[in-house]
């Protein structure tokens, strides 16, 4: 597969030498990273997260970390389709995901019109539901369960690329 899309910040990690005898890690892929095109149509969301957390349990993700990570591309897809095909739902959505470093990095790629979903203010979550306004909280919620979030448009493509950490932070103390 490809090298995902990395922000600028972030450089490639250093090669290194294989040790003599590998232990098994609790996150081993499988062989072959994951990758889904649907048609730009709610009806495809359900079919590619489910296809995804097949592979993901097959690659050792852990449940709650799965959940997460399906709640995101649930709601992340739904405002591609929703919001970025709009009416006409001509064009695909693409969904890339591969362990790296005891980490699920995603990519989610389309041809919509540009838009940075990071750019989007933060909703009102003070106000009661009855005054705030519809919408904004999906990519609110992306946001906080994401531990890396970062968007691009390239040759007519967003590529919105998180990654969700396997192992529990350390507690703090």
């Amino acid at each position: 597969m490809r090298e995902l899309y990395r922000p600028p910040h972030q450089s490639p990690s250093p090669t290194k030498a294989a040790p003599a005898r590998m232990e098994p890690s609790p996150h081993t892929a499988p062989p072959v990273p994951f990758t889904r095109t649907v048609p730009a149509r709610l009806e495809e969301i359900p079919p590619m997260t489910e296809a995804l957390a097949e592979w993901a349990e097959a690659a050792g993700v852990p449940p709650r970390t799965m959940a997460s990570v399906s709640l995101m591309v649930d709601e992340l897809v739904a405002n591609i389709v929703t919001h970025g095909y709009g009416a006409t739902g001509a064009g695909d959505v693409r969904l890339e995901a591969c362990i790296e470093d005891d980490k699920l990095v995603l990519l989610l790629t389309d041809h919509a019109f540009a838009f940075d979903p990071l750019q989007a203010p933060p909703p009102d979550t003070t106000s009661s539901l009855e005054d705030r306004e519809i919408g904004g909280l999906g990519v609110h919620f992306v946001r906080r369960m994401a531990d890396e979030v970062s968007y691009r448009r390239t040759a007519g493509t967003n590529e919105l690329r998180i990654v969700k950490r396997l192992a529990s932070p350390a507690p703090r103390g």
